[in-house]
């Protein structure tokens, strides 16, 4: 993917404006949650049986401080990124149908049309609903980590130094690894569905030659060979994403054997509390390594359509 076609797609998105408001809330919505989390285990933590009743409305009045503002950042990074992502949309397809209508004639007579009908339909259909679908998760997932290794490096600080970079250095080479052949299975993808596109409007406009001839029996050949190849494309794409999430599941069971080890190392030295919050947000790290790999290797992908 080129950094001219993200700059193309977050300028028809509202420029750096609107990418400044949904990171911003994204990166608060990320700060309140884990803040939530904390916020808990230091009220079970420092509250006796005793001193519950007294100062019950103090920690529940900072909690719900707290649950209120994540709401209100939460629900504007969810609306901004709809409504900005239909401004992207919307003016690139704007730009498409000006550049193919103002298009010479010798444009048209070297491109096929299977092609410029799947840019108008598969590649449109990409940019509005399938690479918002995608992007999103990918940038949530990417938060999600973040507050889980934030959360595991201030646990143990600062020993967390010592067996943080390990699993990173192996979950960066993963990444890397697919995201390339993720890319690459959805090029074949956009690819190969042109000359299905193709068959189907030569079969359209010339149906009538089709019957006369009696060439029904080879134009369906045809058009199965070429959605066996489509088809092959797909479930090459979906295998990929099944072994890149067997490999990170993996990955996290190995952070929870460090977690679990570091914690029996430092029993009494650590409040219970935080050894729970920990073990949570290790949870969500093992979702969000898989759905951070896939989505952004996907929408990655994707953006071969914009």
């Amino acid at each position: 993917i080129s950094g001219r076609s993200i700059s193309i797609y977050l300028r028809c998105c509202g420029g750096w404006p609107a990418v400044s408001i949904f990171f911003l809330s994204s990166v608060l919505e990320r700060v309140l949650i884990v803040g939530m989390d904390w916020w808990l285990s230091r009220w079970t933590t420092q509250v006796t049986a005793e001193e519950a009743v007294m100062e019950i409305h103090e920690y529940l009045g900072v909690y719900l401080g707290i649950l209120g503002c994540a709401t209100i950042f939460t629900s504007i990074s969810r609306i901004s990124i709809a409504v900005f992502t239909i401004w992207g949309g919307q003016k690139l397809f704007e730009r498409l149908a000006l550049r193919v209508v103002r298009a010479p004639m010798r444009w048209w007579d070297t491109t096929p049309l299977g092609r410029v009908l799947n840019r108008f339909s598969f590649d449109t259909d990409n940019v509005d609903t399938t690479l918002v679908t995608k992007l999103f998760p990918a940038i949530m997932s990417l938060s999600w980590c973040a507050g889980a290794i934030g959360v595991m490096m201030g646990t143990f600080w600062p020993w967390s130094l010592i067996f943080i970079p390990i699993p990173t250095v192996i979950y960066l080479w993963l990444f890397q690894f697919s995201r390339k052949s993720i890319r690459q299975f959805q090029q074949l993808d956009s690819i190969s569905r042109s000359p299905i596109q193709s068959v189907y409007s030569e079969v359209l406009s010339g149906i009538v030659s089709v019957r006369a001839f009696a060439w029904e029996a080879k134009y369906s050949e045809r058009l199965a060979r070429v959605i066996d190849v489509n088809s092959a494309a797909i479930l090459t794409f979906n295998s990929s994403n099944r072994w890149l999430g067997v490999r990170v599941e993996l990955l996290v069971a190995f952070v929870s054997s460090l977690l679990g080890l570091g914690f029996w190392l430092l029993r009494g030295q650590v409040p219970a509390s935080l050894v729970g919050m920990c073990f949570i947000w290790n949870t969500n790290l093992a979702t969000s390594l898989g759905f951070n790999c896939i989505f952004s290797s996907q929408a990655e992908a994707c953006f071969t359509s914009v």
